[in-house]
């Protein structure tokens, strides 16, 4: 399991989240991803994760993907993939519930349950 160690990302990085991993995620890639992904949940406040790519590795879609494959390399709104666990899963400065501090220091919040 990775782990990324940023606890939130700002809003305008979610098109194009890069990541360098311990290791590559194949064996001829390298450590570099790149995740694609868009605010979700209440008050747009949490992320979710619809693509990873690795570098030199097969891409993963959230379209089309199986319910582990998700789960494991791309995780859901608000909960990082299993494999990847540090991943950032909310947008810095904004709350779930409809407040938004204005910085980039909210505390951690409780992802909603999955459906």
């Amino acid at each position: 399991m990775e782990d990324a160690s940023s606890p939130c990302v700002d809003a305008t990085s979610l098109p194009n989240y890069a990541v360098t991993l311990s290791r590559s995620l194949c064996t001829a890639g390298s450590p570099s991803a790149t995740f694609v992904g868009s605010a979700c949940g209440p008050n747009n406040a949490l992320i979710q994760w619809n693509k990873l790519s690795p570098k030199g590795c097969v891409t993963v879609l959230r379209d089309g993907t199986d319910a582990k494959t998700q789960a494991d390399w791309i995780g859901q709104c608000g909960v990082p993939p299993l494999q990847i666990a540090g991943l950032p899963t909310r947008i810095c400065g904004k709350v779930p519930g409809g407040i938004d501090n204005g910085g980039g220091s909210t505390p951690p919040v409780t992802p909603p349950p999955e459906p």
